[in-house]
């Protein structure tokens, strides 16, 4: 009696974080990206859309790809983190490739170093993940100002990633700071 009362337990939560996890890719629309980047704005292209994501970010994935939006997707997506405030550049660098490496173990990546419209420097990490769906190219913005760290990660499927670069490079030089 106890051993089915776990299981019936175990297949409830499970069941339970599931939903969850269908509900969480969800296509919004404008007015709730901009209640939700109130810290920051993008411009998005219009043959993007926008969704939400676990765990409750949202992401911006080119529209022809909107019937692949669900979880482990590898499908192009544009995802914009707030970051724990660093007191330069570099450090949040250091930060970011220390945290990667401790949860990676081998953690292989390349640091390229753009200039911004606003923030001029920012560092960019590009690294490659073995997927349930294939191998993933992750390129991650890493922003540092005075006030706000933030990091923009494009990631998708290494067979289309270059598909749309000229896209995320209009969007992260679009990205500008609030407040």
């Amino acid at each position: 009696m106890r051993f089915t009362f776990y299981i019936v337990i175990v297949q409830f939560f499970a069941h339970n974080m599931y939903s969850q996890k269908l509900e969480a890719y969800k296509i919004v629309n404008e007015s709730i990206v901009k209640k939700y980047y109130k810290d920051y704005k993008i411009d998005v292209p219009d043959n993007w859309i926008s969704h939400t994501t676990d765990p409750g970010l949202i992401a911006h994935t080119p529209k022809k790809y909107k019937d692949s939006i669900r979880p482990f997707s590898n499908t192009p997506s544009l995802i914009i983190r707030k970051e724990r405030k660093s007191k330069d550049l570099n450090h949040l660098l250091k930060v970011f490739l220390d945290t990667k490496k401790s949860y990676y173990g081998i953690f292989q990546y390349e640091i390229l170093k753009i200039k911004h419209p606003i923030y001029n420097n920012c560092h960019v990490v590009v690294y490659d993940l073995l997927e349930r769906y294939g191998k993933v190219r992750i390129m991650c913005f890493l922003f540092n100002d005075k006030r706000k760290s933030f990091a923009i990660y494009y990631s998708s499927n290494i067979i289309f990633f270059d598909d749309h670069i000229s896209e995320v490079e209009k969007m992260v030089n679009s990205f500008r700071i609030l407040n």
